[in-house]
């Protein structure tokens, strides 16, 4: 194997939230036909999109040791000293000899129906979205017409994951072959589809398929629950991005903080039940909450599971903490350095980025124009962290 060698596009098949298919769920580059015409699951067939050139273009550019651009999300980790997806999967996949006429390991994002619209998000990703993107797209001279007409533009995304779309048979016929199973959203307890199908399989080869999947917690489906636990195994991610609930219920806009601490107990009680499941807690790091990393661990470990920690690099990159000015970022790793399992974020953190100025200017434009369209208030809710920021705001003028 080379240094760059990844088992992703050997054995692996991602199908992105508006309908694309790639390698996996970190790696933008959409695979395309013969034709050079981007595949999508509303009208191409699954065994096509395994059979496309762009998957081969993959596998051999990091079997020969190449950095393609394709991967930056690895490699910037990597460069920082921390885990990255590719060393992940060649780590847990290692044992795994591909199947030529199917995917071994499916990442799935079966579209963006979602409940809320987080910051670091889009409307590619949850539909909550909508609004607030129409109206920011207008106010930027982005856009011109109705939210109709906005709504428009992720056809594809709708199309492709309806429950009666013909992809879910194709996916079922596929699934009992499939040894990983990854599951994003959206929010997948809205996703009846995807349910539909897996509840098809229990009793058909689910028994060798490993599940994974991410909740916010906003709600739980208990029918679900009793589906997915008839797989071989199933690890379950739950979002929890603050300690603090006010900070919870603004990163996650449209989430209830108390409905979610208590339907993850609920979720990590369901595991402690069922030998099969397994839990964690996914932290997901960005700008507006890595001040307070150190007193989020610390209070989430009261849960009695592993904290993941998940950092935002795209594709709002003023999510990205990396863009903070270095003095600031100074101020926040003499914080967090006291804490020992903030050594990762702090290596992430601490990496110099060419482009800051930008993305900082631009964090505050997105913060300044989401506020008034929510009626929230960046300052007051993370007030220790705004006076640390003040000396560095810039004009937004």
């Amino acid at each position: 194997m080379s240094k760059t060698s990844c088992v992703m596009p050997h054995i692996g098949l991602a199908l992105q939230n508006n309908g694309d298919f790639c390698c996996c769920n970190v790696n933008p580059l959409s695979f395309k036909d013969n034709n050079n015409k981007v595949m999508f699951v509303h009208r191409d067939r699954l065994k096509d999109s395994w059979s496309s050139p762009t998957r081969k273009y993959l596998q051999d550019s990091l079997d020969s040791g190449k950095r393609i651009p394709e991967c930056k999300h690895c490699w910037d980790l990597e460069d920082s000293n921390q885990k990255s997806p590719r060393q992940t999967f060649n780590e847990l996949f290692k044992h795994i000899t591909p199947n030529p006429d199917q995917p071994n390991v499916f990442v799935l994002k079966p579209g963006n129906t979602c409940n809320l619209s987080c910051r670091m998000c889009n409307p590619e990703t949850s539909s909550n979205w909508y609004r607030d993107a129409h109206k920011m797209a207008i106010k930027k001279n982005k856009f011109v017409g109705t939210l109709k007409d906005y709504t428009k533009n992720f056809e594809n995304i709708r199309n492709s994951f309806s429950a009666d779309n013909p992809f879910w048979e194709e996916f079922v016929n596929w699934l009992p072959s499939v040894e990983y199973l990854d599951i994003y959203g959206g929010e997948p307890f809205l996703m009846d589809g995807l349910f539909k199908s897996l509840e098809r399989v229990v009793g058909k080869g689910s028994e060798n398929v490993a599940l994974q999947f991410h909740t916010n917690a906003q709600i739980i489906n208990e029918q679900y629950l009793e589906t997915v636990k008839n797989y071989k195994s199933v690890s379950i991610g739950v979002s929890i991005d603050s300690h603090i609930p006010k900070q919870l219920e603004y990163i996650r806009n449209g989430c209830d903080a108390e409905t979610v601490f208590n339907n993850a107990q609920k979720i990590f009680l369901f595991a402690n039940t069922n030998k099969n499941i397994h839990t964690h807690i996914n932290l997901t790091i960005t700008t507006l909450n890595i001040y307070y990393l150190d007193e989020i661990i610390e209070d989430l470990e009261k849960f009695g599971v592993p904290i993941s920690l998940n950092f935002v690099t795209g594709p709002d990159k003023e999510y990205d903490c990396r863009y903070i000015p270095i003095k600031l970022k100074e101020q926040i790793k003499k914080k967090l350095e006291k804490h020992p399992q903030c050594t990762s974020a702090i290596e992430f953190l601490m990496q110099e980025m060419p482009t800051s100025k930008v993305f900082w200017h631009k964090f505050w434009i997105t913060t300044d124009m989401l506020d008034s369209l929510r009626n929230q208030n960046f300052k007051e809710t993370f007030s220790e962290f705004y006076k640390e920021c003040l000396e560095y705001i810039p004009s937004l003028v």
